[in-house]
């Protein structure tokens, strides 16, 4: 039963979302611009080879669709986290059945579920008109489903940790802005590692942005079982290690909280 609970208010974040369902559409016409881009981008930079480092055209147009759905699919949930920490807000919650992670998590998974279908949808569509459809990548996704969802998750954690710094921070944006650009350079985000120098390469595979988008893109665009099996075994411990590190502060923070009357 509290299960369900939590499942509910998943679904009550959808059903709120899908009431501004055209303007939440409409927003996903950014995806199609950035889609237009790099493709005019690495059609010139391909001048004709088939291939770069392994990647053809086809592949990174589609690599690029999935690193953006698992970017744009996020919710920031660190802002209003750390506004509630601020306020104080936070600490009502302890008066409440529910655990203040577990809410935010499932208020939160309805959001990113609607977005995440959204902008797979209009992706993949845009990428089939720009490159042709492509029923191997396709099969690939499916299959890659739970590394995707692992992604999704890691970044979510990632920024609910940052959030959670405002027991000790005057203001945690700093922070999000130096995570959100090791995401985009060392994550993947525009073009696989393999375009990176070696040395960013070998940085990179032991860092946990490299798992949130690098990997899942990667897995649908040339899946293979060895990378998947490792790949997800490395996004699961660098997920449990984050939950973990956010409710040691989150408890240590609650509990000054607490003592000092909020």
């Amino acid at each position: 039963m509290k299960t369900l609970k939590y499942f509910n208010l998943a679904f009550m974040e959808i059903k709120s979302n899908l009431i501004y369902i055209k303007s939440f559409l409409l927003s996903k016409i950014f995806l199609v611009l950035i889609l237009f881009v790099m493709f005019s981008l690495y059609k010139t930079l391909y001048s004709g080879n088939p291939s770069f480092d392994g990647f053809t055209i086809n592949m990174i147009i589609y690599y690029i669709v999935i690193a953006e759905s698992i970017e744009l699919s996020k919710v920031y949930i660190f802002r209003k986290i750390s506004e509630e920490i601020k306020d104080g807000t936070c600490i009502y919650n302890l008066l409440r059945p529910i655990s203040y992670i577990s809410y935010h998590y499932f208020t939160s998974l309805g959001e990113i579920v609607l977005k995440f279908i959204s902008i797979i949808i209009v992706g993949f569509i845009t990428a089939a008109i720009m490159v042709g459809f492509n029923k191997e990548i396709i099969k690939n996704f499916l299959i890659s489903l739970p590394a995707i969802f692992m992604g999704i998750n890691l970044n979510f954690f990632i920024m609910v940790m940052i959030g959670m710094l405002a027991f000790t921070m005057e203001e945690v944006s700093p922070v999000y802005w130096i995570y959100q650009k090791f995401l985009f350079i060392l994550g993947g985000l525009f073009f696989p590692l393999e375009f990176s120098p070696q040395w960013v390469q070998n940085i990179s595979k032991y860092l946990p942005t490299t798992y949130i988008l690098y990997f899942p893109a990667k897995l649908v665009v040339n899946f293979n079982k060895k990378l998947y099996l490792q790949g997800i075994s490395i996004q699961f411990f660098y997920l449990i290690l984050t939950i973990i590190i956010t409710i040691l502060i989150y408890k240590k923070g609650i509990k000054k909280m607490s003592i000092n009357g909020g």
